[in-house]
């Protein structure tokens, strides 16, 4: 399943004014993930759906558990 559904996490950037806007994933490019889906588990491209900025999320070789410092 996908983590960001089964979390529902809603992704959000600020702009340079204060206002905040929603991020869809770019599904419109085309790369090796397109054809391995557990590639894609690894970094996802999203866009924001205000002003088309965009941002790349990624999984970390090795996390850290949220209460490290």
């Amino acid at each position: 399943m996908d983590r960001l559904v089964e979390y529902q996490f809603e992704l959000e950037h600020q702009h340079n004014d204060g206002s905040w806007s929603g991020l869809d994933e770019d599904v419109s490019h085309h790369g090796p993930a397109a054809h391995d889906p557990e590639r894609g588990w690894v970094q996802r491209i999203f866009r924001c759906t205000s002003c088309g900025e965009v941002v790349r999320l990624s999984s970390v070789k090795n996390p850290r558990p949220p209460d490290a410092e």
